[in-house]
């Protein structure tokens, strides 16, 4: 189990949810707005991404084992 994969990847996925929760909250709202409109596709569609890429960070930590710790470094 490789923690510093894991931890990046719960970092990641955190951030990929919140974008997708923040743009599920501004789609609701009545703002006729384009720009809104436009950061509402952009945030679905990145929050969408980052949180793929956490899940896949979390399962490649968990299958990973930690790294060998070279505690002779007479390279």
């Amino acid at each position: 189990m490789n923690k510093r994969t894991l931890i990046a990847g719960f970092i990641v996925l955190a951030i990929g949810i919140v974008l997708y929760l923040l743009s599920v909250q501004y789609s609701t709202v009545d703002n006729p707005s384009h720009l809104i409109s436009e950061f509402v596709v952009g945030a679905l569609i990145v929050g969408g991404l980052f949180a793929l890429a956490g899940i896949i960070l979390i399962i490649y930590g968990a299958i990973l084992p930690d790294p060998i710790v070279h505690w002779d470094n007479d390279l």
